[in-house]
């Protein structure tokens, strides 16, 4: 199987295809050894084909490579190359449709390869393919650059040799081979299957065997002695540091100039670092080193290193255990940290656990080194380092796996889980805190626990201080067991010691989830959006891949609610399907919908439906309904104070509201949303004042709030609410622009952009879409309109 290969097998397929239709064509085929051309020709390759590989044994004898390929044709030495030519091209033609492909053309005799080359030129209307593997250029012929595999691409091809790896292992895997399939292969046999799921250390730099090391030593053995040891230590030095390298050399008794061979010889590139050309070169320099001479070499780093990467050499200098060396990495975590992730701390952590002799120790390492790699958004490779340990010690890293590989019906389980480790004898607020979290992802569908169980064990497990997991579990157990109104200024202290520049990264990373949960609840956008900042900032900074997913989900989902993005269809859930039954006009179903969701929400993280609700209730003719999710919204949004909220508790007070009153109250909605960044409950509130006006006969002033309300609605992608408020203007006698011309809202938006001259890039960045997506639907446009050009579109737009 291919993986990747889309590209060079499109291109491969077409001259296949030319050369069966009677054409033909060339294509060479360049890259690094291991990359994957052989596969390529295996590709195209059937009974027809003629197959040749160069031979390097060959290289010296003239036309050696012709010889083999067509053994009826007589080439004596001394023959002109053209005329040879000519000759090889009657017989290719001669054969009839032919593909012939050729493998390791470095290695052909230099006449072959020339000839070949010469064929190459020539092919037109001869129906033969000509394809050609090489490591370097053939002159004149077109040439497909073959390179190393995607990262998807490449841990697919993996997981399919290795079977079980951890994804980030994996992903670690492919960028230090640079995607290359035949190093890939090899590190599936390499490496262990503890390695390869992450309960053991990666060799650094990762081994490479067989071909490829071949391939890449060729070189170095040529090279003196002293720079062969000198490249052994810049392999050994992921930094590639010059400074260091230099100290350590001089501990091993080189000369300064050591390495200027490798340097002339375009191995490395010396500046303030040592870097070499290829990656793969350092892992067959390191590979094919002894152990006693990659420790010798690790032994000298470490004793002109600083902090962790002293500790990192030392661990590689290491024949067994050694405690003290254990300590020193599990001294210097921080700083490595620091400078490269929970990765860097999940791997420091998992070597200390090797080195150590204490049982004891051991499992807490391998426990720590579990919570960094969830953190690091390697569930797998947690599991993995479960395994052996106490299960009361794994629940919590457990859950959070679970959830992790699992989705969103895992969160149930995994609040029960956290919940019981919370009730633990020597339990922290960390348990407390992973239950609240996934309690209030579970929402409804809780069912080992409840959110009124999992507040009383919070509450009495929480230290009485303020750091913010105290905060957080305080402001949790207010709300459930209070209520939403006695809960909001414990949640604003909360919030803003997530935002406090004092507030550890660890701390921020473990509540930034829930604290953007309840601050959620404070319906203040530029609060929410500060929060949700602080989490991506600090889990980016700090390598915390899991938790950067989830603030990068929590922000989309306040910027959807905001109006700025297009609601997200394929994970919309119950309530979004509320809105949009609610947009659509069917009232009765978006209260069937939204009714029991918010009649079981025990957290009040429904709160933010309550208004669709009210809306579904008065125009499905519930008013009792209607009036009690409205007292409820009333409660809780007062007690938030925000402009937002005030603005959309007047909307849904002017629904509610008598004749006479109504109309003073959907104008002080618009009024105050206006100064708010909510464009979406804007543009709801312009749709309701509309509707309200068109049903008292004023439909002038009706027009008004309905176009508004319909720019708004185009311009964010809510098509939904857009065809509801079509339909009204339609019915105040107004037939909006994209009606008379056959285009959707979403159409005419693109349109409009287009035929002012904007590109599809510019396009899709004003309104949040994809560039494929513009140009899937300027190409309905164009067929709509029947037009070929945006000149021409402009035009038929102004007409």
């Amino acid at each position: 199987m291919l993986w990747g290969r889309e590209e060079e097998c499109s291109a491969l397929d077409a001259i296949v295809a030319a050369t069966r239709a009677g054409r033909g064509g060339v294509l060479v085929l360049r890259g690094d050894p291991g990359i994957g051309k052989t596969a390529l020709l295996d590709h195209v390759s059937d009974a027809r084909t003629l197959r040749l590989s160069g031979v390097k044994a060959e290289v010296g004898f003239p036309f050696a490579g012709l010889h083999r390929l067509l053994d009826a044709v007589d080439f004596p030495p001394g023959t002109d190359r053209f005329v040879v030519g000519q000759a090889v091209l009657a017989r290719f033609a001669s054969l009839g449709p032919v593909l012939c492909c050729v493998d390791d053309a470095q290695w052909l005799d230099e006449d072959s390869l020339e000839v070949l080359a010469f064929v190459g030129r020539r092919l037109h209307a001869e129906g033969v393919g000509l394809v050609l593997a090489t490591r370097d250029e053939v002159a004149g012929l077109p040439t497909l650059e073959v390179r190393g595999l995607a990262e998807a691409d490449g841990v697919a091809m993996l997981r399919s040799a290795a079977g079980s790896v951890d994804n980030q292992v994996a992903a670690r895997i492919v960028r230090a081979v640079e995607g290359n399939p035949l190093a890939l292969r090899e590190m599936a046999r390499e490496l262990s299957p503890d390695q390869l799921n992450g309960r053991a250390s990666l060799p650094e730099p990762l081994p490479l065997g067989g071909r490829l090391a071949d391939h890449h030593l060729r070189h170095v053995t040529r090279l003196p002695e002293p720079t062969q040891r000198w490249l052994l230590l810049a392999a050994a030095e992921p930094s590639g540091d010059l400074a260091y390298l230099t100290d350590a050399a001089k501990l091993l008794g080189l000369d300064p100039t050591a390495p200027e061979p490798a340097e002339t010889e375009r191995l490395v590139t010396l500046g303030t670092t040592a870097r070499f050309q290829r990656p793969l070169l350092r892992s067959a320099i390191y590979g094919s080193a002894t152990g006693v001479e990659r420790r010798r070499t690790h032994a000298a780093l470490a004793a002109v290193m600083d902090a962790d990467r002293r500790a990192w050499h030392l661990a590689a200098a290491c024949l067994g255990p050694d405690d003290a060396v254990a300590a020193e990495l599990l001294r210097t975590t921080d700083l490595a940290t620091a400078r490269g992730g929970y990765s860097a701390r999940t791997r420091f952590l998992l070597r200390a656990a090797e080195l150590t002799r204490s049982d004891t120790a051991r499992v807490d390492l391998r426990l720590a080194a579990a919570k960094a790699a969830l953190t690091a958004g390697a569930p797998t490779q947690a599991m993995a380092l479960l395994d052996g340990l106490p299960d009361d010690r794994t629940l919590l890293v457990r859950a959070g796996a679970k959830v992790a590989l699992g989705g969103r019906q895992a969160f149930a389980e995994a609040a029960a889980l956290c919940l019981e480790a919370a009730r633990a004898p020597d339990s922290t607020s960390e348990a407390a805190l992973a239950a609240i979290e996934n309690a209030l992802q579970a929402e409804h569908l809780l069912a080992d626990s409840t959110v009124v169980e999992i507040a009383k064990v919070a509450a009495s497990v929480v230290a009485a201080d303020d750091s913010l997991t105290s905060l957080l579990v305080r402001a949790f157990a207010v709300l459930v067991d209070e209520g939403y109104e006695q809960a909001v200024p414990h949640i604003r202290r909360a919030v803003m010691a997530l935002l406090d520049p004092d507030t550890s990264a660890d701390e921020v990373l473990g509540g930034s989830l829930i604290g953007a949960s309840l601050c959620a609840l404070l319906w203040d956008a530029a609060l929410h959006r500060a929060v949700v900042g602080r989490a991506i900032e600090t889990a980016h900074r700090t390598g915390a891949l899991g938790r950067l997913d989830t603030a990068l989900h929590c922000a989309a989902t306040i910027e959807i609610q905001l109006g700025e993005l297009p609601a997200w269809r394929a994970e919309g859930g119950d309530m979004e399907e509320a809105s949009l039954a609610l947009g659509q006009g069917d009232y009765a179903r978006a209260r069937a919908i939204a009714q029991p969701m918010v009649d079981a929400d025990a957290m009040g993280v429904h709160t933010r439906w309550l208004p669709d609700l009210v809306e579904a209730a008065v125009r499905s003719g519930d008013r009792v309904l209607a009036a009690s999710a409205q007292a409820k919204l009333a409660s809780r949004l007062t007690a938030t104070g925000t402009v937002w909220a005030r603005g959309v508790l007047a909307r849904t007070q002017a629904l509610l509201a008598p004749v006479g009153s109504a109309e003073p109250l959907y104008r002080r909605a618009i009024a105050l949303l206006s100064d708010s960044p909510a464009r979406a409950d804007l543009a709801r509130a312009h749709l309701l004042y509309g509707e309200w006006l068109r049903r008292r006969k004023r439909r002038r002033d009706a027009r008004d709030q309905l176009r508004l309300a319909s720019e708004l609605f185009e311009r964010m992608g809510a098509d939904a609410f857009a065809g509801r408020t079509a339909q009204e203007l339609a019915a105040t006698g107004d037939t909006p622009t994209h009606q008379t011309t056959g285009l959707t809202p979403r159409e005419l938006d693109i349109a409009t952009l287009a035929a002012g001259g904007a590109t599809n890039a510019e396009i899709a960045a004003r309104l949040f879409i994809s560039a494929s997506t513009v140009d899937y639907h300027l190409r309905k446009v164009f067929r709509k309109l029947g037009v070929t050009s945006r000149r021409r579109l402009a035009h038929v737009l102004a007409t």
